[in-house]
């Protein structure tokens, strides 16, 4: 699924705001302090921003995702997740999510659920149904599976491949060349 960039990161940032409801609040109030959004009354008040239905978190929602679009952005969620974030997990998920948005991809199907267990809340990632298996358990999210599903989100590298383009590009010349000396004699 092909998606726009700019409703990727509103993707994104309305996955944040479910899932890190306080990492939410502290960066809408960097975007609003960074750039104050013409129409967008009363974000100081994270209380009530919360706390209220429709209009007032879909405008946070796209404050953010604006916010996160820009490289000040990008380093202040860097900064507020060391704050808001305790556990590697949560960063891992995070970063997931990040790499979807920058990539325009929707998010991966990873949300954050309470352990009784462990008396905390975890992500956890939900695989695709299958015909084989229609509906999947979801797993907490590792260090292993994160770095998995950040490798999904990384395009083609050219960089990688350049010199043996390259090379055969360069064959394919002399190739046509020596054929074509060839033709002549």
């Amino acid at each position: 699924m092909k998606i726009t960039k700019e409703l990727a990161t509103k993707a994104f940032a309305a996955w944040l705001a479910q899932n890190e409801p306080e990492l939410f609040a502290a960066l809408a109030e960097r975007a609003q302090s960074a750039a104050p959004a013409a129409g967008v009354a009363g974000l100081g008040d994270w209380t009530s921003l919360l706390s209220s239905i429709g209009s007032g978190i879909a405008s946070a929602v796209s404050n953010v995702a604006s916010y996160v679009g820009s490289a000040a952005g990008v380093n202040s969620l860097t900064s507020l997740a060391q704050t808001y974030l305790t556990s590697k997990n949560q960063k891992n998920a995070l970063q997931v999510q990040l790499a979807q948005a920058q990539a325009a991809r929707p998010p991966a199907p990873i949300e954050t659920r309470y352990d009784a267990a462990t008396n905390t809340y975890v992500p956890v990632y939900t695989p695709a149904p299958t015909a084989s298996v229609p509906n999947p358990t979801p797993i907490p999210l590792t260090a292993d599976l994160s770095a998995q599903l950040l490798s999904q989100t990384q395009g083609f590298n050219w960089q990688k491949w350049l010199p043996w383009i390259a090379g055969g590009g360069a064959g394919l010349i002399l190739l046509v060349i020596v054929l074509h000396s060839r033709n002549r004699a």
